[in-house]
């Protein structure tokens, strides 16, 4: 009788260096476009522990074995099938498991490259803005689209869409903006663009270096070998727009932010598709995203984390998160039916239920602090 062992979703190996070891991760789940299963987030979060702990390795490398996407986001289908399933359980494993792979990526000690080519979306992203080094190519598109699926803006977003000029955060969570390389560089989500084609000559460059199993200085050395490959530079298409969304968006109420984005009458296909997100996503998703992002301003990594942690809780607890699946991934009828279905309809008690701390986020802090 034959038997077949699936390969493991992400693939983990240890190059040789000139002095040190690389820790590199393939993320390997193509047929999914590397969205992040537990199995995955849980894999990567385990070995990520190992590689800190070891003296031997002085850097990490996570990439894809595709070249259409680096990572599509987390596995909510899965999630939403099993909230539809009344499965209460896995949820909640899955999201403490995500996000505590994203805290450690953002605290590792060592540097972290991310070579981002293709989608870098959602749970992508998560991982792609917290690595020290994330490298996008000419052919990376970058979003966050959680509105589109009645969900919020995740994995770490509290913190770097908040690093951004007040209301461009806003905008991206809000729009499920798609950005180009040249975006993500201007507004410092991606600290490179390098060519697509030069991923394999970057990578024995890196073996061929000595790692000093520091990390300013290995981080300085890593920086000076990916400007090499540096591609010319272009334009930012969102730079266009950005001095009007942070006049329009950059306000204290989420009423007065919302009309005032909507008065705006700009005649351009990327500016549209924006709107047309914004207003085809959730209206509770819109106002919980305001109110998250206005939380988290001044909170630190690890708080931000674990508020996001507590939220993602709260969204599984209701029905507007799976009926977002269900309507463009699962069923992809494209008709989810929000609850309320207009942005005015959506109470002030409705928001802050959403907030109110899970009662098991004294545990996931030590959960998230152990490596």
């Amino acid at each position: 009788m034959q038997t077949s062992t699936a390969e493991p979703q992400v693939i983990f190996e240890e190059w040789s260096a000139a002095a040190g070891r690389i820790g590199v991760a393939r993320l390997n789940h193509s047929r999914a476009l590397n969205s992040l299963t537990l199995e995955m987030v849980r894999a990567l979060a385990e070995q990520l522990g190992l590689w800190e702990r070891d003296p031997r390795v002085s850097l990490v490398v996570i990439h894809s074995g595709s070249e259409r996407a680096f990572c599509a986001g987390g596995d909510v289908k899965t999630v939403a099938q099993k909230l539809i399933a009344q499965d209460k359980a896995f949820p909640a494993e899955f999201f403490r498991w995500e996000y505590k792979m994203d805290y450690m990526i953002r605290t590792f000690a060592k540097p972290i490259l991310v070579w981002g080519d293709g989608i870098v979306m959602g749970g992508g992203l998560g991982i792609f803005c917290g690595a020290s080094h994330p490298i996008a190519t000419e052919r990376s598109l970058l979003a966050m689209p959680e509105i589109t699926i009645g969900f919020f803006s995740d994995v770490g977003a509290g913190y770097f869409l908040n690093r951004l000029p007040r209301g461009l955060g806003l905008f991206l969570g809000w729009t499920a903006a798609r950005l180009t390389p040249w975006d993500a560089l201007h507004l410092g989500l991606a600290c490179d663009v390098l060519s697509s084609g030069s991923k394999e000559d970057v990578f024995s460059r890196l073996r061929d270096q000595a790692w000093v199993g520091e990390m300013s200085s290995d981080s300085e050395q890593l920086q000076r070998i990916l400007e090499h490959w540096r591609v010319t530079r272009e334009p930012s298409h969102l730079q266009r727009f950005e001095a009007t969304i942070c006049e329009v968006l950059a306000v204290e109420d989420v009423s007065s932010a919302r009309s005032r984005f909507l008065a705006l009458e700009i005649s351009d296909v990327w500016w549209q598709a924006c709107r047309n997100a914004h207003l085809a996503g959730s209206p509770l998703s819109a106002h919980i995203i305001f109110e998250q992002l206005r939380r988290e301003r001044d909170l630190g990594v690890l708080d931000i984390f674990l508020a996001e942690w507590s939220l993602a809780s709260r969204m599984c607890e209701r029905p507007e998160f799976p009926e977002g699946v269900r309507a463009l991934l699962i069923d992809k009828d494209q008709r989810p039916r929000w609850q309320p279905e207009r942005f005015e309809d959506v109470t002030t008690e409705q928001v802050q239920s959403h907030f109110i701390p899970d009662p098991g986020i004294a545990e996931t802090r030590q959960f998230f602090l152990a490596r």
